[in-house]
């Protein structure tokens, strides 16, 4: 009955390097608030289960749902803007997804199931935003070293996970039917340790890295 896994291990060393690396770093020190939020609600979820004995804690995470879009599209917006032409424009479409899926999903299965109809959509959301910031960062006039540059390893890291999780997620049902039904936590478990790693990297590269 253990409240501690593998997934909130990797998100508390991830907190640890962030508030190491970006505590006096403007916008990314954000990431110290949203990784401290990230690891509060995996260990509350699995208290309300394995602790307090709840049926379920997926009013928790509809919760987190807007916390995790808050942080992800602002990150987004701060990498993109100056950069990229109709940032706003772009950053305004995205507020209006979501705030249609969630309320979508909301008033469809309530607010106690897990809204995983918005969480799709704005997981797809986030890989788009990250396949056109890399095609901004290919097309610039400015080399830059992409393995020493921390956004390059924050998106990429952003991308894998968000792609790889809608996958899961849409494929779900066929892999819970399968023999080994701990397969799909092994694919989560590892596309969580490609964000984190992706996200500490980057975060040391911004603190001890080239300038960008």
């Amino acid at each position: 009955m253990t409240v501690i896994t593998l997934n909130i291990v990797v998100e508390l060393i991830c907190f640890m390097v962030a508030l190491i690396c970006l505590l006096r770093i403007k916008v990314w020190r954000s990431q110290i608030v949203y990784l401290f939020l990230i690891c509060a609600t995996e260990i509350f979820g699995r208290v309300l289960l394995k602790v307090m004995g709840q049926v379920t804690n997926s009013w928790l995470y509809n919760i987190f749902l807007v916390i995790e879009a808050f942080f992800v599209v602002y990150m987004f917006y701060s990498l993109m803007a100056g950069k990229v032409k109709h940032v706003n424009i772009y950053t305004g479409v995205y507020v209006v997804v979501f705030l249609a899926s969630y309320s979508y999903g909301i008033f469809a299965k309530g607010f106690m199931e897990f809204n995983d109809f918005c969480n799709t959509v704005v997981s797809i959301c986030y890989c788009i935003m990250g396949m056109y910031y890399f095609y901004w960062l290919m097309n610039r006039d400015e080399y830059v070293a992409i393995l020493r540059f921390a956004p390059f390893w924050w998106v990429a890291g952003t991308l894998l996970y968000y792609f790889g999780s809608t996958v899961l997620n849409i494929f779900h049902d066929t892999l819970i039917n399968m023999k080994d039904h701990s397969i799909r936590r092994y694919m989560m478990q590892f596309i969580n340790i490609v964000l984190y790693g992706a996200w500490a990297n980057s975060f040391i590269i911004k603190r001890w890295g080239i300038k960008n």
